[in-house]
């Protein structure tokens, strides 16, 4: 990012048209599998691992599976969403409404 910054502050931000499209592509594709391995153990509260034992450790468990289950249900709304809604105030107002959609429910429930 400092690289990038440094770039364009010093008006060079053609170089990074040498930079092959394949490998742009390659480490944001890397960086969408860091941050879905993080997000499952955050979510989960277990390691990930490439390897069988630990992948089948999250579809264990319904309460795992829960765990994981709702944000991604809610990561999938948000992309229907913003299919329908072309607003750029989409995005700020799901996540404010999130809060308030989880206070609702635990109010419905008596929780």
């Amino acid at each position: 990012g400092l690289s990038f910054y440094a770039l364009g502050s010093l008006k060079m931000g053609a170089v990074i048209g040498l930079i092959p499209p394949y490998i742009i592509q390659g480490c944001i594709g890397g960086i969408g599998v860091f941050i879905t391995q993080t997000g499952m153990e955050i979510s989960t509260g277990l390691t990930w691992g490439w390897h069988l034992d630990s992948l089948s450790a999250f579809v264990a468990s319904q309460r795992v599976v829960g765990m994981w289950l709702l944000p991604l249900g809610c990561s999938l709304t948000l992309r229907l969403a913003s299919r329908a809604v072309h607003s750029p105030m989409l995005t700020p107002i799901f996540f404010v409404a999130i809060p308030a959609a989880f206070h609702a429910a635990l109010s419905a429930l008596g929780l």
